[in-house]
């Protein structure tokens, strides 16, 4: 039986909390996402509210069937929600500035599971005493033509560095980054934004990603600058 909890909160600096998840569990199949509108742009918390109302909506229609759908047109029919909406955003949520919001999304049905990405939020897997990233961020630094001419102190220091490459939203076609695999008892799954990751380093992220009071904890210790949310998804 899978469990979950999750916590979101606009942190001590922004006005308002431009961060938005979703949660939901059936028989057959589990769904979860993080979105983080994009901070400093116009309406990144409508975008954000825009794709969990979008997967909320898919999840009523998909969440109770019998358990016979193939775990592949279930991911077609997921992307086709998630194309509509980033049209949605780009046709109707552009017009006064640029507005979007990234994603992750973690759904689950029966042993398999897939995650989507589009921008810097983040999957994380533990399995038994492995824990590893599942996604890659869509940053700057990650385009594979960058470290081929430039060294790695010019990349650290670039004005570029930490920009988004990809979002939903902010252009008129998406194509979500997927990663596939099935799923063992015991596996636990951490949905996040930037403003959780960017004040945890990773060996401390590791130690205490299944205890939410003590994320919570040292991000505010940290100074929580940024919007942060979470889900822990456990197997």
């Amino acid at each position: 039986m899978i469990q979950y909890e999750h916590y979101t909160d606009k942190g001590f600096i922004s006005q308002i909390n431009q961060d938005a998840i979703f949660c939901n569990t059936s028989d057959y199949m589990a769904v979860f996402c993080v979105a983080d509108g994009m901070g400093g742009h116009m309406h990144g918390e409508q975008a954000s509210n825009a794709i969990i109302e979008a997967i909320g909506n898919w999840y009523k229609d998909n969440a109770y069937e019998n358990g016979s759908i193939e775990f592949n047109l279930l991911l077609y029919s997921l992307e086709s929600i998630l194309s509509n909406v980033n049209g949605k955003i780009y046709d109707e949520m552009n017009s006064d500035g640029l507005c979007g919001s990234t994603a992750v999304v973690l759904i689950i049905l029966k042993d398999k599971y897939a995650v989507y990405s589009a921008g810097d939020s983040r999957v994380y897997l533990k399995r038994k005493f492995s824990f590893s990233q599942l996604t890659v961020d869509d940053v700057w630094q990650n385009k594979p033509e960058i470290h081929n001419h430039m060294n790695s102190k010019d990349i650290m220091n670039s004005e570029n560095y930490g920009k988004l490459t990809k979002a939903v939203g902010i252009k008129k076609h998406i194509v979500f980054n997927r990663i596939t695999g099935e799923v063992r008892k015991g596996d636990i799954f951490f949905l996040c934004c930037d403003g959780v990751y960017k004040c945890i380093v990773d060996r401390k992220l590791r130690r205490f990603f299944t205890n939410s009071k003590k994320v919570c904890d040292e991000v505010r210790k940290a100074g929580a600058p940024d919007n942060f949310s979470f889900i822990i998804v456990r197997t």
